[in-house]
């Protein structure tokens, strides 16, 4: 039979004896992503894909974090995103853009950029085996 100082030993021997806390975290990243813009300019039947031709293309993002100990002060993560499509495309005649008809068939250029930088303050509320974060993000478009 296993005595209680044994199993006394055993416990004590497995409590870990020192507890460990973050001091200051500083995460940096980045990666790309696949996007496609989809849909209609306003009320017309000019289509990004098919009559613009903005094909699919590979956008990145870079971002760094900076946690710490400090209670009442918000931690902050920056990220930055590009997200740039270009294309041309032949739009013809009659077709109506904000009002104004195109005359003619006419050749256009078109670029569209929703690259933007995102600002985040957040307190960590939980940190073991379950994480919560709460915060804001305010986002700047370029």
């Amino acid at each position: 039979m296993i005595s209680l100082r044994s199993l006394l030993v055993v416990a004590i021997t497995l409590t870990p004896l020192t507890a460990v806390a973050d001091i200051v975290g500083l995460t940096i990243g980045g990666g790309s992503w696949q996007a496609s813009p989809e849909g209609n300019i306003g009320r017309t039947d000019i289509d990004l894909e098919s009559t613009l031709n903005l094909d699919k293309q590979s956008n990145q993002f870079v971002f760094f974090a900076l946690e710490h100990p400090i209670p009442l002060l918000p931690n902050i993560r920056l990220q930055h995103s590009e997200m740039e499509w270009t294309g041309n495309a032949l739009v013809s005649a009659g077709t109506n853009l904000n009002g104004n008809p195109f005359v003619s068939d006419e050749q256009v250029d078109v670029s569209l950029d929703l690259s933007h930088t995102d600002a985040t303050l957040y307190y960590e509320i939980l940190d073991n085996v379950v994480d919560l974060d709460l915060g804001i993000t305010a986002r700047s478009f370029d």
